[in-house]
């Protein structure tokens, strides 16, 4: 809102001294198409970046909302390598079912504190001006900071994960929604892989990217066709092909990242456990029911929440929004709990890349970490929906919060009310199903009503190819992964 005012202002200023530039008709011409482009944006902005409040969450208990910090004093952080390198980190968030009070002071998507510092560094991250969202300052949440949790019985937990290089309030609409229906949920910054997180001292970790050399080219390069490759047992071999390349060429992504936001969740869940967590909010951690609890995460913290998922004996269900693997503990061995796992349009995105290419649209990317190659069952279930017409950032509040352009770009074809009413809707019954065990229906109800958005896949194909090759060609394939596997050691 801000810095849309900031354009127009400028462009009025231009206007004005622009006669100052007479006889120059170079000047003129120049400053005119700046004016006119200055113009233009300040007329777009406030339509690509809306400034409207978050939709009311439909559950019965208020929302309530805390901010803490945990320090895990058994892990030095990854990404500090000299000998003045401290613990890892964490800046956690935690939505809960409220009890009904005086206080009404919603607080704002973002304060200004987190747009000056996790907001500006994600706009700089994607090439944008610092304070192009701003606006976000002024759209309000249904979260109230101090309300009191909700008395009763235990609540059920949920472990949330943003995308890579994002913060952890990217998904406050389907949070609000589920902590209204009365669960508890924990997000959580994994710092260096986010925007700049600040912390309660005000200090501040800026996002570690990095340098994009020859190496990391060519890992594009192969992970690409590890996703696109027509043929089953090919694109296998080009993500052993990727994965392998990686370890190679120490990629920080898999070898560094993905582990310790794995660790992180654990480090998290452990906490909550023990309760060693800091005192104003261990009155709201007392009310969760960590017996039982699941993992979920969108992109990258997808992946994190099937890995943790693995490694807990609490874990009951888990969710993946969008999220490629990549902590490989999944591949070929069946899921570890039942599992809810949304995809973007991928096959149309491939046709939309190279119409003259062929597309296997029996195949997804995260197939060979779902299914176990021989078909053995895991005795959980398995859900997994294709989201017709959507992009990666419609599994995050970007579905409301961009419009025009800019959401076309970034969310795809499904209109914005419709995208978090559908994830809503899908994720609570999944979870009240597995969870709560209510029999609601799902995954039935919420299939007939989304019919016209979403298309069912199964993993079927990696049974399949698995069975018509030869022992020794399955041999040498499960040689390379376990090889893999032992090289990378308990990390995954």
């Amino acid at each position: 809102m801000y810095f849309s005012i900031f354009l127009v202002v400028t462009t009025v200023i231009g206007i004005y001294l622009s006669p100052r530039f007479r006889g120059k008709k170079v000047a003129i011409v120049s400053s005119g198409l700046l004016f006119l482009l200055l113009l233009g944006l300040a007329v777009c902005l406030p339509w690509q970046f809306p400034v409207d409040d978050l939709p009311k969450p439909t559950g019965p208990y208020r929302v309530g909302v805390s901010d803490f910090e945990l320090q895990d004093m058994n892990r030095k952080d990854p990404f500090c390598s000299g000998e003045d390198c401290g613990h890892r980190r964490l800046s956690v968030r935690v939505w809960y079912p409220g009890e009904l009070g005086d206080e009404t002071i919603s607080r704002p998507y973002a304060t200004e504190e987190e747009v000056s510092s996790s907001l500006a560094s994600f706009a700089e991250m994607m090439s944008l001006p610092p304070a192009v969202f701003s606006h976000l300052s002024s759209i309000s949440t249904h979260s109230i900071e101090g309300l009191g949790v909700v008395k009763g019985e235990k609540r059920p937990v949920l472990i949330f994960s943003h995308g890579l290089y994002s913060y952890l309030w990217q998904n406050t609409v389907l949070i609000e929604h589920l902590a209204s229906h009365g669960y508890m949920i924990y997000a959580l910054h994994h710092p260096y892989d986010a925007a700049a997180v600040e912390y309660d001292d005000g200090s501040i970790t800026k996002a570690w990217i990095p340098e994009q050399n020859s190496d990391q080219l060519g890992l594009q390069e192969l992970r690409r066709k590890a996703y696109s490759e027509v043929d089953v047992g090919k694109r296998f071999e080009y993500f052993l092909d990727y994965i392998e390349r990686a370890v190679s060429v120490k990629d920080s992504k898999l070898l560094r990242s993905a582990p310790h936001w794995q660790k992180d969740q654990l480090f998290l869940l452990k906490s909550l456990v023990s309760r060693d967590i800091p005192r104003p909010v261990q009155a709201i951690v007392a009310k969760g029911d960590y017996k039982r609890i699941a993992f979920a995460g969108m992109s990258f913290g997808g992946s994190a929440a099937m890995g943790s998922c693995r490694h807990s004996e609490r874990c009951v269900a888990q969710i993946n929004l969008d999220g490629a693997d990549s902590h490989l503990g999944g591949l070929d061995r069946p899921i570890s709990a039942p599992l809810l796992h949304f995809y973007q349009d991928h096959h149309q995105q491939l046709k939309n890349k190279a119409p003259d290419q062929p597309v296997n649209t029996a195949l997804m990317f995260n197939d060979f970490s779902i299914q176990a190659f021989d078909g053995a069952e895991s005795g959980h279930d398995s859900y997994q929906y294709i989201v017709k017409g959507s992009r990666h950032f419609a599994f995050t509040d970007s579905s409301i919060l961009l419009s025009g352009l800019a959401r076309s770009a970034l969310v795809g074809k499904p209109d914005g009310k419709s995208m978090m009413d559908l994830q809503n809707d899908f994720v609570l019954a999944f979870l009240d199903h597995y969870m709560l065990k209510k029999d609601n229906g799902f995954p039935v109800a919420q299939e007939n009503k989304w019919i016209a958005f979403v298309n069912k896949h199964q993993a079927a194909q990696i049974p399949l190819w698995w069975k018509g090759i030869s022992q020794e060609r399955q041999e040498k394939l499960t040689g390379r992964l376990r090889q893999l596997q032992e090289q990378l050691g308990n990390q995954y």
